[in-house]
């Protein structure tokens, strides 16, 4: 989806993309970016990103590097693990732009765990962009590890809440419910 769509809110009357952000916040209630990383053909980070959209009303962007990754598994592990080792930062296919970001208070940021860390292209994104006066929620989705945003927290000047991390997600009804619970614990619900 791009960030430059247009989408209409009333019949004759078009505005930008970000246009649920700036209602959002007029009528008080915090405006949500869901930013996410998918990779691999069950598209399970996506999945979980399409979730938290639909239950926060939030809108999505979906942040691609410019050279795609490898489809293969193994390759693509090589080349985080190289990207990590690095501290490489992939350019991004797509940025938002400041002014487009200032629309939203909260940013929940998903990402597949690789390596025991966010995929570099997350850091790409993060450090492309000011975050001061914002919330910054990171989800993962992980083959069996957990979450760790210590280094995200340090990436960026953000204020940060408790991040969630579901292990080979779907989209059943138990790990929607472990969504609702996490976003009413961090007050999106």
């Amino acid at each position: 989806m791009s960030v430059k769509k247009m989408i209409s809110i009333m019949p004759l009357l078009t505005v930008g993309f970000f246009g649920f952000a700036q209602e959002a916040s007029a009528v008080g209630k915090p405006s949500v970016l869901v930013a996410y990383f998918s990779w691999s053909s069950a598209q399970k980070t996506k999945g979980m990103a399409e979730k938290i959209a639909e239950m926060t009303g939030g809108e999505l962007f979906r942040i691609a590097p410019a050279v795609p990754y490898t489809t293969s598994y193994n390759e693509v592990l090589e080349v985080a693990q190289k990207e990590l080792s690095d501290s490489a930062r992939p350019e991004l296919a797509e940025k938002l732009t400041q002014e487009e970001l200032d629309q939203f208070d909260i940013i929940l940021v998903g990402y597949p765990v690789w390596w025991y860390d966010a995929p570099m292209i997350i850091y790409s994104f993060l450090e492309s962009l000011d975050f001061s006066g914002k919330t910054v929620i990171p989800f993962a989705t992980s083959g069996g590890s957990g979450i760790s945003d210590r280094k995200l927290r340090t990436a960026i000047d953000a204020e940060f809440k408790e991040g969630l991390c579901i292990s080979g997600y779907s989209g059943s009804s138990r790990n929607e419910e472990r969504i609702r619970s996490w976003l009413t614990e961090s007050g999106l619900l």
